[in-house]
């Protein structure tokens, strides 16, 4: 057996994170009714500490409107970010409702190639997106769709705050038949390809 000993590089790298504002009513009141409708299906177990719909949202009223755009979007993302107009897919897509004092703790979603996260309601102050590696900080705002690389590091600070931060938070993946490929880091990897 072949043994490895790791090195661990500190290294600095620039990367390019998007944000765009939808002026999308209808479909923000739709996507806020279904995550109030859902229980926190995911038990604050992941790292979301706060009330969790399912995964795949997809085909409920108000995701599947954003999903069509997403898919939209992300032609534009790739030609722009890699030269390159990929086949991908929006693989998981999902609902949070944040109230005062939750938090999602410090995560990236890879092997996804890039995350979402949207913005369908906010109430007053709440919590920011911060992202630690890059020392930014992003202050929501109503109907606000932000893309980061999947595997940029991300979290929500537990705050003290009085209204209600709605989010929706979607992985891409580009596909290659039944595998699909990370191109931030040129790899390859199986995994079973869903789109709704």
């Amino acid at each position: 057996m072949i043994k490895f000993e790791p090195i661990f590089l500190e290294v600095e790298t620039s990367t390019r994170v998007f944000k765009t504002i939808l002026d999308e009513p209808e479909m923000n009141k739709q996507i806020v009714e279904q995550i109030d409708l859902s229980t926190d299906l995911q038990g604050r177990k992941s790292n979301v500490k706060a009330k969790m719909t399912d995964w795949c949202m997809h085909d409920k009223p108000g995701f599947d409107k954003l999903h069509n755009i997403l898919k939209t979007l992300f032609t534009s993302v790739f030609l722009y970010n890699h030269k390159v107009d990929k086949p991908y897919i929006v693989d998981e897509l999902w609902g949070i409702k944040y109230e005062s004092g939750d938090e999602t703790v410090a995560h990236n979603h890879y092997p996804s190639t890039y995350s979402v996260s949207y913005y369908p309601k906010i109430d007053g102050y709440v919590p920011p997106l911060l992202f630690p590696e890059g020392k930014y900080k992003l202050e929501p705002k109503e109907g606000m769709l932000v893309i980061f690389p999947a595997w940029l590091n991300h979290r929500v600070p537990p705050t003290k705050f009085d209204g209600v931060r709605y989010t929706c938070s979607a992985n891409i993946l580009v596909t290659q038949g039944k595998h699909y490929y990370n191109l931030a880091i040129d790899e390859k990897v199986t995994k079973k390809i869903r789109d709704k």
